[in-house]
């Protein structure tokens, strides 16, 4: 990670973690991100309804 990287990821993670959002520290910010292409076309994926794993934050 490069340090300006890092600073965002910890100034958002204070931002977060002040509002109470990263439930006692089980959770931390992070990202993944893929490229290249697939070698097979990927099975239906089964999803959690949005209501169920997202929390907005105003």
């Amino acid at each position: 990670m490069f340090p300006e990287e890092h600073k965002v990821s910890f100034q958002l993670q204070v931002i977060l973690k002040r509002h109470g959002l990263l439930e006692n520290g089980h959770f931390k910010v992070s990202v993944m991100a893929a490229f290249g292409y697939r070698v097979r076309d990927p099975r239906p994926k089964t999803r959690q309804p949005l209501e169920q794993i997202v929390k907005w934050v105003k």
